[in-house]
Order: C-alpha cells, then sequence, then structure tokens
C-alpha cells in the first residue's frame, strides 16, 4: 500500500472530525511510528512521521537544520521519551 502524505492540520482535522462523530474507533493509530527528519525546501527541516506505514504526516514546526531539529527533538525528550535515539532519525 502506498504512503498517503497529509499535513499536521489535515490529519488533526480528520482525527477531530472522526472523533465528534463518535467514530474514533476509525481514526488512525499509532501501532507503529517511523520518524525521519527532511528537508522540504532549503533551509525547511521537518520532523516526518508515518503512521502504520500508511500515513505520512509532515509536522508543522520548520528549523533551519537538521542539527536544530534533531537538537530539538532531544530538548523534548523527556516528554516523549518513546521516540528513542532522535540521532538515529532518516534523512
Amino acid at each position: 500500500m502506498p504512503v498517503v502524505r497529509k499535513s499536521h492540520d489535515q490529519i488533526v482535522a480528520e482525527i477531530e472530525a472522526l472523533i465528534q462523530a463518535g467514530r474514533e474507533d476509525e481514526a488512525p493509530g499509532a501501532k507503529s511510528v517511523c520518524r525521519r527528519i527532511m528537508e522540504l525546501a532549503p533551509g525547511d527541516w521537518r520532523v516526518v512521521m508515518i503512521f502504520d506505514d500508511a500515513i505520512e504526516v509532515v509536522c508543522n514546526r520548520s528549523f533551519s537544520s537538521r542539527e536544530e531539529v534533531v537538537k530539538a527533538i532531544e530538548d523534548e525528550q523527556g516528554e516523549y521519551a518513546d521516540w528513542g535515539d532522535p540521532t538515529r532519525m532518516t534523512q
């Protein structure tokens, strides 16, 4: 199955609509989450998360360098301890 790319705002809106309709069991789950760092445009680095090998979500927050993304993730590591080692992310 091909991966579908969605913006952060789009996936949040879809999940909220399903919850409001009482269909939260149909919302994309996070049984498995893979993440990577990618440069969308020069100087526009983003965290990308892939949920269940099906939905790729490009996060809203932009960084000027890959190192800045890794640093931000390291700073938030306590909050997202299950993310693992951010230096092992792929580009």
